[in-house]
């Protein structure tokens, strides 16, 4: 697929597609910097794809550009206010700063109620921003309905459960245990 993605660039040089397929082929391949570098050459051809943004956007992450992520995200959200990738991307872009990510987390799933990454992102704002574990919990366990392989909604319903049992309480010097 790398092979034939420069082979479409090298035949239509100017457009904007063959530059991102070249960017999603390096992206399996965890090619992070050149993938991105892909995807911007994409951007410089056509600047009205959302999918573009919110491919050069969750490439950030990786590389730990969280402020380039959200910048990127957030350029794909003024195209299509309601493109899922972009809404992702930008709410992982939240999540590197640190910053509030609860409300980008519920519109996802409002946006896509059967996405298993939706459902354990907005688990994990609930129990990382409101230290809501019932919340929490109930989106994790969602989120496993959907794909019960699915590592990260394991770990999080795992790690709100572990916080909740007495030793754990105890140890971390907590008196009420109820």
């Amino acid at each position: 697929a790398l092979y034939w993605s420069g082979r479409l660039i090298e035949a239509f040089p100017a457009e904007a597609y063959p530059h991102y397929l070249r960017g999603s082929v390096l992206t399996r391949r965890h090619a992070w910097e050149e993938a991105l570098q892909a995807v911007q050459n994409a951007l410089a051809r056509d600047a009205a794809e959302p999918d573009y943004f919110a491919l050069a956007s969750a490439l950030c992450e990786p590389l730990s550009r969280f402020e380039e992520a959200g910048h990127y995200a957030r350029a794909g959200l003024l195209l299509n206010p309601e493109h899922a990738g972009c809404l992702k991307a930008y709410m992982l872009s939240l999540m590197g700063q640190e910053r509030p990510f609860r409300e980008v987390a519920e519109r996802l799933v409002q946006l896509r109620p059967t996405d298993a990454e939706a459902h354990a992102l907005l688990g994990q704002a609930e129990w990382s921003e409101a230290g809501d574990a019932e919340a929490a919990m109930l989106h994790f366990r969602e989120a496993l309905r959907l794909h019960p392989d699915y590592e990260p909604a394991r770990f999080g319903l795992l790690g709100v459960m572990r916080t909740r049992t007495v030793p754990y309480r105890l140890f971390n010097g907590l008196q009420h245990v109820g």
